[in-house]
């Protein structure tokens, strides 16, 4: 049975908004701040939003490029975008997010956790480690550059330093496509050996597809892996 929900948009901070989805039913819910792909907070992450929503959590997703967005074929003029984001401008804008949430009385923000697909399932992990206890859990979609060898082509460093790892402490699901030209097998392997290493609780799966496998919006979408790798997100995020 589908959830009624409420969506809008919200201000965050003079000039900076998000997009808002929660449950239409009374009580108090769970958090979940949503990041996008490099092609911004479009109608497609709206979406995503509302379904979480439909699942029983208020869904926020930070406008991070403050409004512009891109299509799926114009990914130069994206990345020239994602490329000026910086680590310390994105979690005032999360942090400034999640206080927002404060405010609307069916937000339980001490029940808080992170959802990022390609770049925002970066950032997830990074809020995760940056924001340490505040975040319960934390799901990354083939997440790119967590663990790079060495500085990507955005000039981003590997998450896995030894200040974030000791920080983190919400358990991590890490969702990649067994066919992903992107994020080679070896930097799952750095993940997995320096979250063991901290003796951090995790759960990475490789599912059948390539790179955004999850996204029904694009040629890479296989429904079978994307309907598989949500049921295990949703069963991650219970704990909330």
């Amino acid at each position: 049975m589908t959830m009624d929900i409420n969506t809008r948009w919200l201000e965050t901070a003079p000039g900076r908004r998000a997009f808002y989805a929660c449950p239409a039913r009374p009580g108090k819910h769970p958090v979940v701040v949503v990041f996008f792909e490099v092609f911004g907070l479009n109608e497609h992450f709206q979406h995503v939003a509302g379904q979480i929503a439909q699942n029983g959590y208020c869904a926020v997703v930070p406008d991070l490029f403050d409004g512009k967005v891109f299509s799926y074929s114009d990914i130069q003029a994206a990345m020239n975008v994602a490329k000026d984001l910086q680590s310390d401008a994105i979690m005032e804008h999360i942090t400034q997010n999640i206080d927002r949430l404060n405010d609307q009385p069916e937000a339980d923000t001490q029940r808080c956790g992170t959802i990022g697909f390609c770049m925002g399932g970066r950032i997830s992990f990074m809020a995760a480690c940056r924001l340490g206890s505040r975040i319960k859990a934390a799901v990354s979609f083939y997440g790119g550059s967590i663990a790079p060898a060495a500085p990507d082509r955005l000039g981003r460093t590997s998450l896995l330093t030894e200040e974030n790892l000791t920080n983190l402490s919400a358990p991590l699901f890490l969702a990649y496509g067994n066919e992903d030209t992107h994020i080679p097998p070896d930097e799952h392997a750095r993940i997995v050996e320096a979250l063991g290493r901290h003796k951090k609780r995790y759960t990475l799966a490789l599912f059948d597809g390539p790179h955004a496998f999850a996204s029904d919006r694009r040629e890479s979408y296989r429904p079978a892996a994307a309907a598989q790798a949500w049921k295990m997100a949703y069963e991650h995020l219970a704990v909330l």
